[in-house]
């Protein structure tokens, strides 16, 4: 109702604003109307001015004609003069009477000319003035005619605007009325609800007062202790949990197992050939000794598999003891800390080796045979390995931060695992980087030591096995990184459990529920307690197992239903993306066609300008040859 009360100010107030603006262009028309009136009275008092200029201009033009034949006239006089002045030479007494009258008559000639020409310049100059004001007139008329069209067209448009914003204002209006009157209808009906609403609501209250007060004094006479009140207690409790989050994180930990394996084949594998070419180059213990360094690194790369070994099978243990129907967490899973110590062993000795590696590295360099080039290329391996051991070393950081959670003594708080995670994912970010680094200075490195002379067939081949397990160990860390980036988002998030009375234990903890670890374990005890003292004679049913691979099934197929339609949407996506693609390559084939069309004619007509060019060369010398014979 406030919107409709809103939108109805809204359009009064524009309505407002439209009507006081219609006196203001009122006003701007009369206002131009009146101007037009004075313009219009204006170019009748220049017309008059000009018509007066008219009639001088007709006067002077007589006057001037008078005085022309006026002129004629004297000079007809003073030719007739002449000739009876020509006829009476001989009279010398009549001369000087007749010179003087000439001389007269010249002198009012001389100064009737002088007149004309004045009388001339200022006809001349009116003329001008005549013809500057009526163009200047005439524009200034066309301007005014057009300011005053233009005004009336957008007076008119104006006019029409507002008419027809008018006319929407009122339609709106009315409209709004309407719907103020059926929320109004509206408001008085949630009235009348809300009123009994409130009555049902004081009488529930009432009854569950009563329930609570009768439940609470149960309580206090017949329970003996709540277990719930309790953080430390109530996390023994067996928690309610999400079936499908259990299930999918048995299946993420069952495909982390088949990378933890490859991960650990890759590092056993480059582990034994580096043993078997520190055995070869750059001494073969047959011509030249093996150095103690060379020794000692292979005594101790030998026993890779006894640090290896155990990452694999307690990795896959802790997977085995994942069971579908408990709940399993960083708090509840115990395994992963023997998986921890088993990794801290490795890294232990991965530190331990990295040093002889590193001289190893140092006496190739110090080989007669090595070259600057490749003395560089080891240097580079060098700084990889020691990169390598680094990173491994912060992988085994966040992994035993990662198992330290299922301990009492663990004193990182529950919010804090999405970050370790985080961290754990950049980890293996890095890892991913600096085995493609050290696969690639590997590479170049052999490739450098294969040319030099000394470079046996045993050497090539045990390079290449190395080669190949890095580029293993690189795809295996690239997996990783991806099953780590695809899946962190369900790793941060919370297993959607909660122990009983979570919301009473929940008062006093911050880091909210919590289950303890050994809840598994007491939860199978309590279920064989529970198949031994129960027995009842049993109805036919189902079996359990039955049961539970039928779940299996229905929930595989379900998933398989859900996988395969996903699947059928992608290839629809991408069949759809492909037929643009195909429509697109067809346009360009052909515009790639029509250009060939193009560029063929117009190499036909170059080809054939040519030949005719040629062809008149050849003419013209044979001409010129002919005529020079």
């Amino acid at each position: 109702m406030s919107d409709f009360q809103a939108k109805y100010q809204k359009l009064a107030t524009e309505y407002a604003k439209l009507k006081s603006q219609i006196p203001v262009l009122k006003k701007a028309v009369f206002d131009e109307q009146g101007k037009e009136r004075d313009l219009m009275d204006e170019i009748k008092a220049k017309a008059q001015s000009i018509r007066k200029y008219e009639q001088e201009v007709d006067s002077l033009t007589f006057r001037n004609q008078q005085l022309s034949r006026r002129v004629e006239l004297f000079q007809n006089d003073v030719e007739e003069s002449n000739k009876l002045k020509q006829k009476n030479k001989h009279k010398e007494d009549n001369f000087k009477p007749d010179s003087d009258s000439n001389d007269i008559i010249h002198l009012e000639l001389q100064s009737k000319i002088e007149e004309n020409e004045c009388l001339h310049k200022q006809v001349d100059e009116k003329k001008r003035e005549y013809d500057m004001t009526v163009v200047s007139l005439r524009d200034r008329v066309d301007v005014l005619e057009r300011d005053n069209s233009q005004h009336k067209n957008v007076m008119d448009v104006t006019i029409r605007g507002y008419k027809e914003k008018i006319d929407k204002l009122q339609e709106e209006k009315a409209m709004l009325e309407v719907r103020l009157q059926s929320q109004e209808k509206d408001v008085r009906d949630a009235k009348l609800k809300s009123e009994r609403a409130e009555e049902q609501l004081n009488y529930v209250q009432s009854n569950l007062g009563a329930e609570l007060t009768e439940k609470t004094k149960i309580l206090q006479d017949k329970l003996p202790f709540n277990d719930t009140k309790s953080h430390d207690l109530n996390a023994l409790n067996v928690p309610t949990h999400d079936r499908q989050h259990q299930l999918k994180a048995k299946e993420l930990m069952g495909q982390a197992s088949n990378l933890v394996s490859s991960l650990v084949k890759g590092l056993s594998d480059l582990h034994s050939y580096s043993e078997q070419r520190s055995k070869i180059y750059p001494a073969d213990g047959v011509n030249d000794p093996i150095s103690d360094v060379n020794k000692k690194l292979c005594q101790y790369l030998h026993d890779n598999a006894s640090y290896l070994r155990p990452i694999e099978q307690t990795f896959r243990d802790f997977c085995n003891n994942l069971k579908d129907d408990a709940l399993t967490t960083l708090e509840t899973a115990t395994g992963l800390q023997e998986f921890s110590t088993a990794f801290r062993n490795y890294v232990m000795y991965l530190n331990k080796i990295t040093p002889y590696q590193l001289l190893s590295i140092e006496e190739e360099c110090r080989v007669s045979t090595c070259t600057q080039t490749l003395a560089n290329k080891n240097m580079e391996l060098h700084g990889s390995m020691k990169k390598l051991t680094s990173i491994f070393a912060k992988l085994e950081t966040y992994v035993s931060l990662l198992a330290l959670q299922s301990s009492k003594s663990c004193d990182h708080p529950r919010f804090n695992q999405s970050r370790l995670f985080k961290e754990l994912a950049a980890s293996l970010s890095h890892l991913h980087t600096t085995l493609k680094e050290l696969s690639t200075h590997y590479n170049s490195k052999v490739s450098l030591e294969h040319q030099l002379p000394t470079a046996t067939t045993r050497l090539k081949t045990t390079d290449e096995f190395i080669i190949n397990s890095l580029i293993s160990l690189t795809a295996c860390a690239g997996k990783f990184m991806n099953f780590m980036k695809t899946n962190l988002d369900f790793f941060d998030e919370s297993a959607g459990y909660r122990t009983r009375g979570s919301s009473i234990s929940m008062i006093d903890s911050p880091q909210g529920v919590k289950t303890n670890p050994v809840v598994v374990s007491l939860r199978q005890k309590a279920a064989l307690y529970i198949n031994s003292v129960n027995t009842r004679p049993r109805t036919e049913s189902v079996p359990y197992s039955v049961a539970v691979q039928n779940r299996k099934t229905l929930l595989s197929s379900t998933e398989s239903r859900d996988s395969l339609a996903q699947q059928v949407a992608g290839f629809q996506g991408k069949t759809t993306k492909l037929e643009q693609e195909r429509e697109h390559w067809l346009l360009e084939a052909q515009l790639g066609q029509m250009k060939y069309e193009k560029e063929a004619r117009v190499c036909s007509t170059h080809i054939t300008t040519s030949i005719i060019n040629k062809t008149l060369l050849i003419m013209c010398m044979y001409i010129w040859t002919v005529v020079e014979s």
